[in-house]
């Protein structure tokens, strides 16, 4: 059985915050937002790394996310072979890069 006033008296703040404190959890929330702005504009700003000529960069679906697959030379010509046997996303986004190898 609810006690009489229970919630009310669970629900009260013990004291209200000063202005101080106040004002302190305000500088604290704009430097957040700054900083996340920040963060936010330096990313939308960075530029893919340039490709290096005879070589594949492929982004594929992972286990872990977002996989990277970079190959050189005999490596990308070797790994272009496999995946020009396969048909799925992956072996096609593979089979595009290959394609500009030659």
């Amino acid at each position: 059985m609810p006690l009489e006033g229970h919630w009310a008296r669970q629900h009260t703040a013990l004291r209200r915050l000063t202005r101080r404190e106040l004002r302190a959890l305000a500088l604290g929330l704009g430097a957040l937002a700054v900083a996340v702005i920040v963060v936010l504009v330096l990313a939308l700003r960075a530029e893919a790394p340039a490709r290096t000529p005879g070589c594949i960069d492929v982004v594929a679906p992972s286990t872990t996310g977002g996989a990277t697959v970079h190959a050189c030379g005999r490596a990308a010509r070797q790994y272009c072979r496999v995946e020009a046997r396969r048909s799925d996303a992956v072996a096609r986004a593979v089979q595009a890069q290959c394609r500009q190898l030659r």
